[in-house]
C-alpha cells in the first residue's frame, strides 16, 4: 500500500512517501513495544508488537460487547463480529 503524505508551508514544499501500513507504523512506538513486553511476560512466550495490536484490537472488541448496556441489535452484532474478526486474526498471527 503506497501513500502520498504532503506537507507544505508558505515557502516550501515537502512530499514523503510510505509503503508501511498502520499496523507497522504503530508496531513501532514505544508504548506498544513496552507492552508487547508485557504481554510476553504475562504469557510466558514471545509477543511482538504486530501480536500485541491484535490483541489489543481483541481487547476493545470484548469491551465493546460487554459493556454498552442498552445498545440496539444490530449495533450488539456488529461489535459481537468484529469480536469474532478480531480473535481470528489473534489465531493467524500464530497467537494461542
Amino acid at each position: 500500500m503506497e501513500k502520498n503524505v504532503s506537507l507544505s508551508n508558505k515557502r516550501s514544499k515537502v512530499s514523503v512517501r510510505s509503503n508501511k501500513t498502520i499496523a507497522d507504523l504503530l508496531s513501532s512506538t514505544t508504548f506498544i513495544i513496552k507492552t508487547a513486553k508485557l504481554f510476553s511476560m504475562i504469557m510466558e512466550e514471545r509477543i511482538t508488537p504486530k501480536q500485541a495490536l491484535f490483541i489489543i484490537n481483541a481487547m476493545i472488541a470484548l469491551t465493546m460487547v460487554i459493556f454498552p448496556v442498552e445498545l440496539p441489535l444490530l449495533a450488539r452484532i456488529i461489535f459481537f463480529t468484529w469480536l469474532i474478526v478480531a480473535a481470528i486474526q489473534c489465531k493467524q498471527s500464530g497467537l494461542k
